[in-house]
């Protein structure tokens, strides 16, 4: 069951259930089954009252048939309770829910973004923190965290398996690109509707940040028409998507043209509807995207589950103030004290994370990594070879209560 306001979940790990290895297939496989045809015109989106029908009522329509250019207002369909839409069972009440992806690569980066989130908040008891993990990992990111003081009931705690065969055919990344952009684990996001079945809204961060803001107030005070906010990067959709095909796909798909001269965002830190992305069934058209990816003899685009997001919440997305991505710590090592300062999230993009021996900027991070002594049953190791060292047992003698 879930907690009254202000309450705390056990740390528990699931499994079974909706998340099993058969329910995540069989989520999938009609998908997969359909991407060989060149026909997939099934109804998708399920769009507000538009012309000619009558206020509130709702259709299922194959597409938008909306002239090139044409911004779509109507795509974002908040489902109310009661409604009988799909994400209308879906109540945060006083809860903020945090979810984190990560594999054990990442696990020392987790207890410092948990860890920060709670410290920066002003009722940490509202806070829910799911960590999605691969399945098979979730004993070992419970008892890392356990060992960094990352556990209930000082933190409301789940951790939940992805099963990545889900997408890992689907996969394709140019072979120059980054290794850590072929990981399943990044596309867990478009799973969230199933993944957290009960949650209608979730800020969503990469293992690799320090949060320094109050999460709660800004969930608090933006706005609930909406799919995804995130904070809007330099580049545009020119700059991005040099191929034409790319484009032409997505006309074809939703019926009218993006923009080029628009502006794209960064998916390492976003607030998600999830009630939303259940509703637009966006599980399925990530899938569709990266099946026609994948099809392509030249591909839709260079890089991983990023440009996904950008053709998935295209004209249905909202812009969070810069600070709540201050990105770039990991390859920039010329910031001022005062952006850093002013921060809400820091995000450590690039190769110097502060969890690894040479990385950026590690003063500001290991305040909330648990580190040295954490609980009670050792000291963490943080140049540790892989998470399962990270505990260095001590005779209890040397134990802290």
């Amino acid at each position: 069951g879930r907690p009254a306001p202000g309450g705390a979940l056990p740390t528990m790990a699931r499994g079974g259930g909706r998340s099993s290895p058969g329910a995540m297939a069989a989520i999938v496989s009609a998908t997969i089954a359909a991407l060989g045809s060149a026909q997939f015109d099934e109804p998708l989106l399920p769009v507000t009252a538009t012309e000619g029908m009558a206020p509130g009522d709702v259709q299922l329509i194959t597409r938008l048939r909306l002239s090139p250019g044409t911004r779509p207002a109507n795509w974002t369909v908040i489902p109310a309770p009661g409604s009988g839409l799909p994400g209308a069972d879906r109540s945060d009440g006083d809860l903020v829910h945090l979810v984190f992806c990560t594999d054990a690569r990442h696990f020392p980066g987790l207890a410092g973004a948990i860890r920060s989130a709670a410290a920066a908040c002003a009722r940490p008891q509202r806070l829910v923190h799911h960590v999605i993990v691969p399945r098979g990992e979730e004993a070992l990111a419970a008892n890392f965290l356990a060992c960094r003081n990352v556990s209930a009931p000082a933190y409301a705690l789940e951790i939940v398996p992805f099963d990545d065969a889900a997408v890992q055919d689907l996969i394709r990344v140019e072979r120059n690109s980054r290794q850590d952009l072929t990981a399943s684990l990044n596309y867990a996001r478009f799973f969230l509707p199933t993944l957290l079945p009960r949650v209608r809204r979730a800020f969503y961060a990469d293992a690799d940040t320090l949060v320094q803001g109050d999460v709660a107030a800004l969930m608090d005070t933006v706005g609930d028409d909406f799919y995804l906010y995130a904070v809007p990067k330099d580049q545009t959709y020119a700059r991005q998507y040099h191929r034409p095909v790319t484009y032409r796909t997505f006309k074809e798909r939703y019926g009218f043209a993006i923009e080029p001269q628009d502006h794209t965002f960064n998916a390492g830190v976003a607030l998600y509807h999830v009630a939303a992305m259940e509703a637009h069934n966006i599980t399925r058209e990530a899938l569709w995207w990266m099946g026609r990816h994948k099809r392509n003899m030249y591909g839709l685009w260079r890089y991983g589950s990023q440009p996904l997001l950008h053709m998935a919440a295209y004209g249905r997305w909202r812009a969070l103030p810069a600070a709540w991505n201050h990105h770039g710590l990991g390859y920039n090592q010329s910031m001022t004290a005062e952006e850093l300062a002013t921060g809400k999230v820091l995000h450590w993009t690039g190769t110097g994370k502060p969890f690894v021996r040479t990385g950026n900027y590690k003063y500001l991070w290991e305040p909330h990594s648990g580190l040295p002594v954490c609980g009670g049953r050792g000291r963490c190791d943080l140049n540790a070879s892989s998470p399962a060292k990270a505990c260095v047992p001590e005779p209890p003698s040397a134990w802290v209560a």
